[in-house]
Order: C-alpha cells, then sequence, then structure tokens
C-alpha cells in the first residue's frame, strides 16, 4: 500500500454503468512493452494509440523547460543518486570530502510531483529552492548547495548548479570527479525547448539529450522510478506517470451493480495516481496478478475521458498489456459556415437529433451556451477557423460526457454583404461548392471575382445572358468578392466557397 502521505483516494462504486449506457463505445485492446531489464521509457497517446520509446538510460538529470520554475529532477529510475554534501557549501567545492557517505540520506524526485524534483528536496520555500536561492534584484537563482551524485553507469561526481538564469530559462553548471579531475563546466538552455516538459543531461558523455515528445503528444508516460512508498528502502517500481496536462481518477473496489458513475470520481493531477499498485507478485505463479475491481478514467488535456483497465502485466519484458474505451460521444460533422448570415451548421450526431442536446461557444465566450438553432447564428465578428466550436451536451443523469467538439474549419471574416444601387445581381448558392451561379439584368457586363486580400482570382465578359456559371473549383476555401460592372455602374456582393 502507499504512504498515507500519497494514498490515492479509495471509492466504492459502479463503474460499469457508462459502458453499458453508451452503446456505441468500443473497448480496444492496447500494449507497451519497455522491454526486458527496462531500458526504455515509453511515451503513449491515448488518443491515437502512438508511442514514442526512448532510451530510459541515456541522462542523469533533468531540467524544466517552464518559465518562473526552478525545477531539476534525477533519473532515480536508472540508480542516479543524489546527496546534498553537508560538510559545508559552494565554498568547498575545492575540498569535498566525502567520508561517511553511507549515512547520508539520499534524495529522489517526489513521485505524485512533476514540480518537486530530487534537487529541490530540501527546499525551505520562497526564496530557498533546495540547490539555490531567488535574487530578488536579477530575478536569478543561484546555488548555494553542492551536491554529490552516483551517475546512472555508477561512476560518483561532485555537482554544483552554478544558477538559473530566469529571463533565458538557462542552466549554469559544473561537475568533476570527487576529486576535481574531469571538471565541466555546462550551460543547458531550456528555453530552447518550449514544447517540451525537460530537457536533459547526461553527465558521462558531458552532453545535452532530448529525448522526450513534445508534451502535446503524450498522455502516459510507461517508466521507472524510485517509489517513495518503501523508502528508507530504495525500491525501484515500474508504472505509469501521467502528462502534466492529464488528470486522472481511481474506482477502487468498486461496486458492479452500483448506480454511480465516472461522474463520481476525484480525478487528480498527481503524476502517479495510476502509478504501479495496480499489480502485485504472485509468490504462486511467479507472475504479476491484476488488481480485481480496478478501473480509471483517464482526462486528456481536450477533456476527451477514457476508462482504462489492466489485463496484465510480464516483468520479463516490462510488457503492459489494457484495454481503453472513449466515453465522449462522437462529435457532429461536416461544418457550414455561412460568413454572410454568420451562422455556424452541422450534421448532427445520428444518436443525438435533439437541438436541446448540443451547446456551442466561441473564442470571445468564457462558457458554453445552449444551441438554439441549427445553423446557430453567432456574434458578428472575426473569427479564425477552429474558433467556433459545437458539441453535444454532457448528461449527468445518464453518466455522458460532452462529445468531442467540432469547429469551424472557414474563418469568419466579419464582413457583410455589399450592393451598390446601381446595378442589381443576384448569386447563388452561397456558400459554393463547385459553382457559383450569377443571375444578371443587364445585357453587356463584365464579371470580377477578388479574394479577401484583393487580387483578382477570375473575370470575365458577358453578354446577352440572364445567368452565368462561374466553377469555383480552382478556388480555395474562404470569402470572395463578386464585382459586376456595366458602363459606368457596379455592384458587388461577397460569397463564400466551402467545398
Amino acid at each position: 500500500m502507499k504512504n498515507s502521505t500519497f494514498m490515492k483516494l479509495f471509492l466504492m462504486a459502479g463503474a460499469f454503468l457508462f459502458t453499458m449506457q453508451n452503446a456505441n463505445s468500443q473497448s480496444l485492446a492496447d500494449s507497451v512493452e519497455m522491454g526486458a531489464s527496462y531500458p526504455n521509457d515509453v511515451y503513449y497517446n491515448i488518443e491515437n494509440g502512438a508511442t514514442t520509446v526512448v532510451d530510459r538510460l541515456n541522462w542523469d538529470i533533468g531540467f524544466t523547460t517552464a518559465s518562473f520554475d526552478m525545477n531539476i529532477i534525477t533519473n532515480d529510475g536508472a540508480g542516479v543518486m543524489l546527496y546534498t554534501y553537508p560538510k559545508g557549501d559552494t565554498a568547498d567545492w575545492n575540498t569535498v570530502d566525502t567520508s561517511g557517505l553511507s549515512t547520508w540520506t539520499p534524495m529522489f524526485n517526489d513521485d505524485t510531483d512533476w514540480n518537486w524534483g530530487a534537487f529541490a528536496i530540501n527546499a525551505k520555500g520562497h526564496p530557498d529552492y533546495g540547490w539555490g536561492v531567488y535574487n530578488d534584484i536579477n530575478h536569478n537563482v543561484v546555488g548555494d548547495s553542492l551536491f554529490i551524485i552516483q551517475t546512472k553507469d555508477g561512476t560518483w561526481k561532485k555537482l554544483w548548479v552554478e544558477q538559473l538564469v530566469s529571463t533565458a530559462i538557462t542552466f549554469q553548471f559544473k561537475y568533476a570527479d570527487l576529486d576535481g579531475s574531469n571538471e565541466q563546466t555546462a550551460e543547458v538552455v531550456a528555453a530552447d525547448y518550449p514544447t517540451k516538459n525537460f530537457i536533459y543531461y547526461d553527465l558521462t558523455n558531458n552532453e545535452v539529450v532530448d529525448r522526450e515528445p513534445a508534451k502535446t503528444d503524450w498522455n502516459l508516460m510507461f517508466t521507472r522510478w524510485v517509489s517513495a512508498d518503501y523508502l528508507p528502502t530504495i525500491q525501484k517500481v515500474a508504472g505509469v506517470f501521467q502528462n502534466k496536462n492529464v488528470e486522472v481518477a481511481e474506482l477502487r473496489g468498486f461496486d458492479i451493480a452500483g448506480d454511480t458513475c465516472y461522474m463520481d470520481a476525484d480525478f487528480s493531477g498527481e503524476k502517479n495516481v495510476i502509478g504501479y499498485d495496480w499489480k502485485a507478485f504472485s509468490m504462486a505463479t511467479f507472475a504479476y496478478a491484476m488488481e480485481d475491481s480496478l478501473v480509471y478514467f483517464v482526462k486528456t488535456a481536450n477533456d476527451m475521458i477514457y476508462e482504462l483497465n489492466w489485463d496484465a502485466f510480464d516483468y520479463t519484458i516490462a510488457q503492459f498489456k489494457f484495454h481503453k474505451e472513449l466515453l465522449n460521444p462522437a462529435a457532429p460533422t461536416s461544418p457550414v459556415i455561412d460568413d454572410l448570415a454568420n451562422t455556424f451548421g452541422w450534421t448532427e450526431n445520428p444518436d443525438f437529433l435533439d437541438i436541446a442536446d448540443y451547446e456551442y461557444i466561441t473564442v470571445n465566450d468564457t462558457a458554453w451556451m445552449p444551441v438554439t438553432a441549427n445553423p446557430q447564428p453567432i456574434p458578428a465578428g472575426e473569427y479564425a477557423a477552429g474558433d467556433v466550436k459545437v458539441r453535444v451536451k454532457a448528461d449527468e443523469t445518464n453518466c455522458r460526457p460532452y462529445s468531442i467538439a467540432l469547429s469551424n474549419d472557414v474563418a469568419f471574416t466579419g464582413i457583410k454583404d455589399v450592393v451598390s444601387n446601381n446595378i442589381q445581381f443576384s448569386t447563388y448558392p452561397n456558400p459554393a461548392t463547385d459553382y457559383l451561379t450569377v443571375s444578371l439584368t443587364g445585357n453587356n457586363v463584365k464579371i470580377e471575382v477578388y479574394n479577401m486580400i484583393g487580387a483578382l482570382v477570375f473575370e470575365t465578359g458577358v453578354s446577352n445572358m440572364k445567368t452565368y456559371n462561374i466553377s469555383t473549383a480552382d478556388f480555395a476555401n474562404g470569402t470572395y468578392m463578386i464585382k459586376v460592372k456595366s458602363d459606368n455602374n457596379t455592384g458587388s456582393k461577397l460569397f463564400v466557397v466551402n467545398k
């Protein structure tokens, strides 16, 4: 069981109710393999099943890439051990004495919080961040502590994080063998890696290691770490951490016949909600057994909710087998943007045909609003593609989360139709797909079409014709202005191409 400080909430709940109610959901089997002896970490995207397998043994320390953060982590799952030097401070860099090291207390990353790495374990609170002290004048963090570190390959070194240049998110540090030989001065410009959570460093090869995928590309990380549950005994465990932008709920000991759903669970951003303790080693079978009556719900950064159930764990190759199921209904489809009328339309999810089942939001809104019509009128203004969304509402009574959202794929320009009184004509359909029909009143006219940056994309002369069809096959989706000219008269209109 976990230490009470980090104890997960044990909830009694009926976790299968939603599965029974959502007839369209499918439970998909999947697996992730770290390899024999755990040589790799695996970053997993629960939404599309994509995996990124990276060497777990190619780094020793890692630096946060976030602004206003001082976090430094260690590769404790690969054997890295970190100690604060207890016999002095940075002034003692040249006289480090490691006698009695076996009695010192090692420090490990907090296994619940990404923002609490091993170097910060002795932090006392602002301005003391464990490895350094915040400077109120230049806003840098200046290192005031020395560390002794055992690297992943067993080499012992002394290390001094000299400072974090906060404005540039740049860590400057030096390290050497305990006797002072092989001294290296290094700099990690974490600001160069804004799409990552951490950037890493290999103390053996003296190099920066860019190893993790973009933080938007994964939800779960299959890895190995030193668990706080067993300290002071150093016990490595294999399991799952969740990304910083992911929340997970655990339902343990649930009653299948109950009437409670995932909405009753407490979602948490702690990184080890899934952790490792969903399995237990059996000496009788010499294999891992999965805990009965246990389910996890994973909420991604875009609010998709997946049910996760463990099937098996093969420790000989570190293979995790599981089933996952998306609980959100399918999104509405086929967006229809009418720029002139300022409306956003769609094709309903066939399971939700009532207009009252839908809600919408624009980029300018702070909350979702009930849909009143399809197409839905939206406030006048300019909206880029993706700025207007519609989805199926959540239904707490039936334990249903809201659907995946459908977004506008063509911009709203905020420009209204302009018609000159000098010449009258009409156009249809709008939006146009394959062609635009122009209905004319004059006998000899010139037709011009411009895109919204003012470039002429079509022109022709028309004589003695009541209608003329303009092919839009070569037009990109978007808003256009058509002008019809006759002698000194001009009329103009806007129309939309949406193929």
